[in-house]
């Protein structure tokens, strides 16, 4: 079996993976055993879109004490 038909077979993992939970190229092909460019391309070839950037709220830290 070659890395694109691989791919084919893990289209919805790779879509969920890449498309919903914003994982990286390395990421994925390290987690499904790809070929990073056979990846790629592949991604590019069905164009799924990125995932929207995550914002996270930091934390606000508390104010020091004031002198007494």
């Amino acid at each position: 079996m070659t890395m694109n038909e691989k791919a084919e077979l893990l289209k919805p993992a790779i879509t969920q993976l890449y498309s919903k939970e914003g994982r990286s190229f390395s990421y994925i092909s390290r987690l499904l055993d790809i070929d990073r460019k056979a990846l790629t391309s592949k991604i590019r070839e069905w164009k799924i879109p990125e995932a929207e950037p995550r914002r996270h709220l930091t934390p606000s830290l508390p104010s020091p004490p004031l002198p007494s």
